[in-house]
């Protein structure tokens, strides 16, 4: 039963690591022409990874600091 319960686990975090890339990819492709233009008047790579992991950050953050409370209570009771 657990190993079951593991491997649904792992598919479970498999397809929403899908999810994340496929939400970048389709970020990206918004902000091609934007990111284009940096990219020409000479700002850094680091600069535009930043800018384009950011917002997704800021969602893993959030999505963390609510989960982590609530699965620790579940877990614990």
């Amino acid at each position: 039963m657990g190993k079951i319960f593991n491997n649904f686990a792992l598919f479970a975090i498999f397809v929403a690591c899908l999810g994340l890339f496929a939400l970048s990819a389709f970020m990206v492709e918004q902000r091609k022409k934007e990111i284009s233009i940096r990219i020409v008047l000479g700002l850094p790579f680091r600069s535009i990874y930043k800018l384009s992991t950011w917002d997704f950050m800021k969602l893993i953050l959030i999505s963390t600091a609510i989960a982590i409370p609530i699965g620790w209570y579940l877990m614990n009771r």
